[in-house]
């Protein structure tokens, strides 16, 4: 039920956004051809290390380590956008980083496995292209058409899709948590936590740190690099390892707080990044 909550959040969340923007203001971000850069080698390189070296430092237990350093690999996941826009930040730059980054998982990830994974982890390419596909392309470009064909349309009911997505995003929130209670238990006992919290946080600081000047550009960075690829760390877990419930106990754990600290500190800072945060549809 959840999966089905969550598939809504993204699909209104996209088709309102591709209902607001164009797509030159969407491609317009990827000319910063430094911000694009530095996004890329932070959340494909200096995350995925960070959470290597956690695990390694730490001592986490072989069956935990696989999930979380699976979580680490895989970068933006498309709640980021959600993030952004709640934030008021830059959703145009969050959806073009986030389809960047998507995009750069079918070479990262089956990189980092290889580098830094036992062997026999199956990486379905696939499935990574049809996450990006699926979840962030389609939508978008949904919402751009009704934009194109009939302009007044898109502006009654741009608004509206918003309100979909945040009520959505409510009961994903509700439903993720009140399915992993156990789960959350079992992760604390493992002693997992502390990798999750120190790469979270530093997935956001970095971000920030890496947008440039703006804050619209800064917030929309951190959001899409605290949110990680779970669905798809989720997927290889359970095709790779469908014996040890470990993997996939960790990978929750680590999604629950990548998706959940990111958000609170969206709607945190929302007023701060944009005073008219409030008008881009949340709050």
């Amino acid at each position: 039920m959840s999966d089905g909550a969550l598939l809504l959040t993204l699909w209104s969340t996209g088709i309102g956004i591709g209902m607001s923007l164009g797509l030159r203001d969407v491609l317009a971000p990827l000319r910063q051809t430094g911000l694009v850069t530095r996004v890329v080698f932070l959340d494909a390189a200096v995350v995925p290390l960070l959470v290597w070296a956690l695990v390694e430092l730490l001592s986490i237990p072989d069956e935990y380590a696989i999930g979380l350093l699976l979580v680490g690999f895989a970068s933006a996941g498309p709640l980021g956008i959600k993030a952004a826009q709640i934030a008021g930040a830059d959703v145009a730059c969050a959806v073009s980083l986030v389809a960047v980054l998507e995009a750069a998982n079918a070479l990262v990830i089956p990189l980092w496995v290889g580098l830094l994974m036992p062997s026999g982890v199956d990486v379905p390419l696939g499935g990574l292209l049809g996450t990006l596909t699926v979840l962030v392309l389609l939508p978008l470009t949904v919402g751009m058409m009704v934009r194109r064909r009939s302009p007044g349309s898109a502006r009654r009911w741009a608004p509206r899709a918003i309100v979909v997505s945040n009520i959505s995003l409510i009961v994903v929130i509700a439903l993720v948590v009140g399915q992993n209670v156990s789960t959350l238990a079992d992760a604390f006992a493992a002693g997992i936590v502390p990798v999750i919290v120190v790469t979270v946080v530093f997935a956001l600081v970095l971000g920030w740190l890496a947008g440039g000047p703006g804050r619209p550009t800064r917030a929309a960075v951190a959001l899409v690099t605290g949110v990680r690829a779970n669905a798809v760390a989720l997927g290889i877990g359970r095709t790779s390892f469908p014996s040890i419930p470990e993997v996939s106990v960790a990978i929750v754990a680590f999604g629950v707080a990548s998706a959940l600290v990111p958000l609170a500190v969206a709607l945190a800072a929302r007023r701060v990044v944009s005073p008219s945060a409030h008008e881009a549809g949340f709050g």
